[in-house]
């Protein structure tokens, strides 16, 4: 497939040469008749193919991706429908259902590898999707003319005995295991915390005997926590403290009675958030801390089942995916940041390579008192199972059934999900 990515600008080198003749030294065009269509040397595109097979091998490049379309059923409104996170409060008017189909969620990457030098490797991957945020907030812009968005943008340096160095925009080094949903937020608000930043990210691997491994992991994170008090300041909350987050987590590798290991962790975050004073009723900014502390496994089960799950507590997550998008609360001089406790559990049995079957659960559930009787998002969960078929090499359709449920101060907000994938991957 990567070969095809550069087969029209390699055709163009490799016809260059004739362009450069003279007019009348040029081979006439034969004429076709009726009917006829011309038809490529098959010959010498396979020699073409291989001749850009071996210069992306020269290059260290190899693409890959996947088409995707989504359809989805919700018989209430969601934040965002085609990529569901929580049920928006309806109150007393009662849900009102809707309809998505995008294919925005189709994505595009490449793996660079170089050529090592003094004993240290280096790697490097960019992978982009169309969730891109528009300047035109209308349906028919954000769905028919998609933005880009970098999902990663990263290269990594590997040292002798095991070290490395990563430096772009990555995966948290913790919460890595994720929802085996076929809705793309992956559990995001449901129990599943940790998302994608810029950091500087250094990591050292270490053997514990045969088959046994333990990594240990340490970033500096950029704080995101978005501008979230409306404070008037215009400026990320996190980005206002003046310092990074910090992260860190310790993976440990062991055998199992499968093919695949048993792999489990611990780690987390902390960090500093300021709300400029302009707009509230605060005298001056206001510093607050910002942490979680989570653990992650995936067990290998008998029978072709596999337990993934993972379980956090914290403050202030909402740049972390977690207390369900809410980190604090302001009630004239009184100050309160939300702490939040959840998780979610998988349960996944693949038969064969052409069916995967999950079942799972999960909840983010901040504390009620940390809202100070205010409006909020008191507690959010799923309970879903899926299906996923191969149909073709790469090729898959998904189905999937999800029940989510969002409490608020004085109500509840229901909603049944039924989602459709058709995904290719190459």
């Amino acid at each position: 497939m990567r070969s095809l990515c550069l087969l029209a600008i390699a055709h163009v080198f490799a016809l260059a040469p004739a362009w450069a003749q003279e007019k009348e030294t040029a081979p006439q065009p034969t004429e076709l008749q009726e009917g006829q269509e011309a038809v490529a040397d098959p010959g010498f595109l396979a020699e073409l193919r291989d001749d850009v097979d071996l210069l992306l091998d020269k290059l260290g490049l190899d693409f890959y991706g996947h088409f995707r379309l989504d359809m989805s059923r919700d018989s209430a409104e969601t934040n965002f429908g085609d990529t569901a996170f929580f049920v928006k409060n309806y109150g007393t008017s009662g849900p009102d259902e809707e309809i998505n189909i995008t294919a925005r969620h189709t994505r595009f990457g490449m793996n660079w590898t170089g050529p090592e030098s003094d004993g240290i490797k280096a790697s490097g991957k960019l992978e982009i999707d169309f969730l891109g945020k528009s300047t035109q907030k209308n349906t028919e812009t954000q769905e028919l003319q998609p933005a880009p968005r970098m999902r990663l943008g990263y290269v990594t340096f590997a040292f002798p005995n095991r070290w490395s160095m990563t430096a772009g925009q990555e995966w948290d080094v913790f919460g890595r295991p994720i929802m085996k949903k076929v809705n793309t937020m992956v559990g995001w608000g449901q129990g599943n915390v940790a998302f994608r930043r810029p950091m500087l990210k250094f990591a050292k691997s270490a053997s514990l005997g045969e088959k046994k491994d333990l990594t240990a992991s340490f970033a500096l994170a950029r704080p995101v926590a978005r501008d979230m008090t409306s404070d008037g300041d215009v400026q990320d909350d996190g980005e206002d403290s003046g310092v990074p987050d910090l992260q860190g987590h310790l993976g440990f590798k062991l055998p199992s009675a499968g093919k695949k290991p048993v792999t489990f962790g611990l780690g987390g975050f902390y960090g500093w958030r300021e709300v400029g004073s302009a707009g509230t009723s605060l005298a001056g900014d206001y510093k607050y801390n910002s942490y979680a502390l989570v653990a992650d496994l995936t067990a290998p089960l008998p029978g072709k089942f596999t337990l993934i799950g993972e379980a956090f507590y914290g403050k202030a997550l909402d740049g972390y995916r977690g207390g369900v998008w809410q980190s604090i609360k302001i009630d004239g001089a009184q100050v309160s940041t939300i702490r939040s406790l959840g998780g979610f559990l998988n349960l996944m049995y693949t038969p064969e390579p052409k069916w995967r079957f999950v079942a799972g659960v999960g909840v983010d559930d901040p504390k009620d008192e940390d809202f100070l009787g205010q409006q909020g998002r008191y507690r959010n969960s799923t309970i879903f199972a899926n299906a996923m078929y191969s149909l073709y090499p790469g090729g898959w359709i998904g189905l999937e059934i999800d029940r989510m449920d969002t409490d608020y101060r004085d109500n509840s907000a229901h909603n049944n999900r039924i989602q459709l994938a058709i995904i290719q991957k190459f």
